[in-house]
């Protein structure tokens, strides 16, 4: 790729000409008939004529464009400016050089004029892709060289990490290329092996295996295990089932991102999989008897988006995902039991991060959008309760932020990626998650809910911040927080806007929705689902010192669980989770104020118990903390919705233990106890006080959502996910 020297305008034709005629020269007659314009300007009739016949037979002669990258150079105009070297009239009168100044493009390596510049992968691809109308491409090269020492035949040229570095820095930016939709096919690296480089012999070394030439025995370096590494969490065919579902590959079900991303190792705790996770896919009809003995009357699960549409847009509809999720709708409906379906949890096809970086893109939108209407069309009939997505704006924290979940992008000091920018990211990814969701709710309005006469709405994972200190700065932190955590995906919906509190930190980073964007945000919500879960402290960063945290992406807020040393309410196994009753309560009322009480349900709250491998009863069943936790929520419920919260309905996460994510099988917040070994399913203590509450047996000081509870549309219930 070429960079212009200088920010002058006849540089940058210096750069455009070096491409034409280092790259265009060969490319131009294969694809258009005819040497680049830029070449026959220069040299007229120095460059031959290719006739009609010839030109007839070499346009479109190419299936595809094999692309051998190395490096970027700067180019300087010779034409306009004097020049030492170079600017000869056969390389268009343009200097090409590494340095600038003094400095250099990029790292530089061991062979002159090769130098480490990852995005002039992406730029050359994108110069391919618009002079030559996105022909399909395959990378064929790509590496980068180490100098052979004789007397060394480990160390630095076996333990190559620059290597695995440049491969890094140069995938990522072919991941974002094709994202921006080039049509690149295949990626080589060169070179499998140490070998005779040209004129350079074997003085340079680009393998991923060291070759003694002496002995001729192959050795692989760190390099070779890496890209083993690589190569297996991308192609892997033993994948993971998110949460319950299992049958990972059953029943024409493509890969999902999340099959990929838990074999990679390190990724999920105790190195936990759902290849088979609860096998609710088999054990279904156990587990809908379980609800209908509890006396539950709304089951809330996910559709998994892989099993409907194995390739998203770009294959067809799996009749035997749909047979599936029949089969479950319609046994719930038997039993009496409503079903409350959220179509998107976190879990995507993988196709679609491959092709174009999923929730980066504005794709997503289409694709969200059609496979919502697939399900609308094959489920809607019977399901009256949609959600679109479940917390996007959690999975935004936790995927582009913190990189904890697929596609792992973040940037230092937020966590330590490959590729990523948590300031910029999160913010794209969530655009696209609420515009998703605004052509699929538009779609529902349109189209099916006059006829299936169902509601619609989306989760937003919702903690109640309290200020650290009784200070304005703090009160003022805390609110912040929640419009940095929660307004954030629910002002647009309801407003048609981000909230103010972000556009004034935030500014231009923020992107503006378009009047017709905005209309079909507006309202674009029939009710809010909150997975609420705790309570944290909120401190101002922008007036006063914070050891951590408070990024402008995160309002200039720092939040903890502590203060002094006490903890905001009881901890909990999982950090940043506490028991904090009263904060659902404060959560509700918050929501209830800011969108004129929007009809809310509340589609997770529950806590979790730390596996403990070696016992199988004891405190895992008789989970009396459990149930005081859910006591005290359902009484801050109560005393909300006597306050007027028009709150719906209550799900208690989970009916059974199950794959809670990163966390693996490490955290227990079922009902039903699973043994993961044998799939039996125990009752909990809690699941029999929960099944004596919801006959009305438990005296609870929850007169008010029982009586609220038999009102038409209600439900108290739990979910068991899907996703």
């Amino acid at each position: 790729m070429y960079e212009p020297m200088r920010d002058e305008e006849v540089d940058r034709e210096a750069a455009n000409r070096a491409l034409a005629f280092k790259v265009a020269w060969l490319l131009d007659p294969l694809i258009h008939g005819d040497y680049p314009p830029e070449m026959r300007l220069y040299l007229g009739h120095n460059l031959p004529k290719i006739s009609l016949k010839e030109s007839k037979i070499l346009k479109d002669s190419l299936d595809f464009i094999g692309i051998n990258h190395y490096s970027t150079l700067y180019a300087k105009d010779c034409i306009h400016s004097p020049c030492s070297s170079g600017g000869h009239a056969v390389e268009g009168f343009v200097d090409t050089i590494g340095e600038r100044d003094g400095i250099p493009i990029g790292e530089p390596t061991a062979m002159d004029n090769f130098y480490i510049v990852p995005y002039g992968m992406e730029k050359i691809i994108g110069y391919l892709k618009t002079r030559y109308n996105n022909k399909p491409m395959f990378v064929t090269e790509n590496g980068i060289a180490q100098m052979d020492r004789p007397s060394e035949q480990g160390g630095e040229l076996l333990n190559d990490v620059k290597r695995i570095k440049y491969h890094k820095g140069y995938l990522a930016s072919l991941a974002r290329v094709i994202r921006d939709g080039a049509d690149v096919r295949g990626y080589f690296e060169w070179s499998l092996m140490d070998n005779f480089e040209w004129r350079l012999g074997y003085r340079m070394r680009f393998g991923l295996y060291y070759v003694n030439f002496e002995t001729l025995k192959r050795t692989p370096k760190l390099s070779a295990r890496w890209f083993t590494n690589f190569l297996a969490n991308i192609t892997q065919k033993n994948k993971q089932k998110s949460e319950i579902e299992g049958a990972f590959l059953e029943g024409g079900k493509s890969l999902s991102n999340w099959d990929v991303f838990s074999h990679i190792p390190g990724n999920i705790d105790n190195g936990g999989k759902a290849d088979v996770a609860d096998d609710h896919y088999h054990l279904y009809m156990e587990d809908m008897e379980m609800m209908h003995s509890l006396g539950v009357n709304a089951y809330r699960f996910s559709i998994s988006w892989e099993r409907i549409l194995p390739r998203g847009r770009f294959g067809g509809i799996n009749p035997i995902g749909i047979m599936f999720y029949n089969k479950i709708i319609d046994t719930l409906l038997h039993k009496g039991i409503e079903p409350f379906v959220t179509i998107n949890h976190h879990d995507i096809p993988q196709e679609l991060e491959d092709r174009y970086g999923s929730w980066l893109s504005p794709l997503i939108q289409e694709d969200l959008a059609y496979y919502a209407e697939t399900c609308f069309k094959s489920f809607g009939d019977r399901v009256k309760y949609w959600t679109t997505i479940n917390e996007p704006n959690h999975l935004v924290d936790f995927a582009y932020i913190k990189g904890l979940y697929p596609p792992s992008h973040c940037s230092t000091p937020f966590g330590n990626c490959s590729v990523g920018n948590s300031e910029i990211e999160p913010i794209i990814t969530l655009h696209n998650f609420i515009l998703s969701h605004a052509k699929a709710a538009d779609l529902y309005r349109k189209h099916y809910q006059p006829k299936q006469g169902g509601c619609i709405g989306i989760v937003v994972h919702a903690f109640m911040y309290e200020p650290m200190r009784d200070e304005e700065v703090d009160r003022e932190a805390a609110n912040r927080a929640l419009a940095f955590k929660v307004a954030w995906l629910l002002d647009p919906l309801i407003h048609g806007d981000y909230p103010p509190e972000m556009r004034r930190y935030l500014g231009q980073n923020l992107p503006k929705f378009s009047l017709e964007e905005s209309k079909i945000l507006k309202h674009s919500l029939d009710f809010i689902g909150i997975n609420h879960y705790s309570t944290l402290y909120a401190k101002d960063c922008i007036h006063s010192p914070c050891s951590s945290e408070g990024h402008a992406i995160e309002g200039f807020v720092y939040t903890t669980g502590e203060r002094d040393g006490i903890p905001i309410g009881e901890p909990t196994p999982i950090n940043h989770f506490f028991i904090v009753p009263d904060g659902l309560e404060k959560i509700i009322s918050y929501l209830k104020t800011r969108y004129n009480n929007k009809p809310m349900f509340v589609t997770e709250n529950g806590i979790a118990q730390l596996d403990r491998p070696s016992e199988q009863g004891g405190e895992l069943l008789n989970d009396v903390k459990r149930i005081e936790y859910h006591k005290g929520y359902l009484a801050s419920l109560a005393r909300t919705i006597r306050d007027g919260a028009d709150v719906r309905g209550y799900f208690v996460w989970s009916l059974m233990d199950n794959f809670e994510w990163t966390n693996g099988y490490n955290m227990r917040f079922g009902l039903y106890y699973v043994d993961f070994e044998t799939l039996k399913r125990t009752p909990k203590l809690s699941a029999r006080w929960y099944r004596n509450f919801l006959n009305n047996i438990t005296q609870t000081n929850r007169q008010e959502i029982i009586r609220y509870s038999s009102k038409k549309d209600s439900m108290l219930s739990l979910p068991t996910e899907e996703a």
